[in-house]
């Protein structure tokens, strides 16, 4: 890997861990759709160490708000619930 690569993959390591910690001190404070994004990001390892234990801990507190964060457990970070039954995640 050249060293131009690997400055931008560290420089995107950085910013994720950076958003995964932003999002974290949100969802400590009670946002329910950042409880939802962390549970997320640690059942993809996106940001942070894949960690389905502590995904589960954040689903819970974020189905306290809202019933429908079930179905996107286990979605890419970002998804969104839409007000249809359609499982599907694809871009349109």
């Amino acid at each position: 890997m050249e060293s131009g690569d690997r400055r931008r993959w560290k420089n995107s390591l950085c910013l994720f861990r950076r958003w995964f910690n932003d999002t974290l001190k949100e969802a400590k404070g009670g946002d329910s759709a950042m409880q939802m994004l962390v549970d997320q990001m640690y059942n993809s390892g996106y940001g942070a160490r894949r960690n389905p234990q502590k995904a589960k801990v954040w689903i819970s507190k974020a189905t306290n708000f809202r019933s429908s964060t079930w179905k996107v457990s286990n979605k890419r970070p970002g998804y969104n619930v839409s007000d249809s039954d359609s499982d599907s995640d694809e871009i349109i």
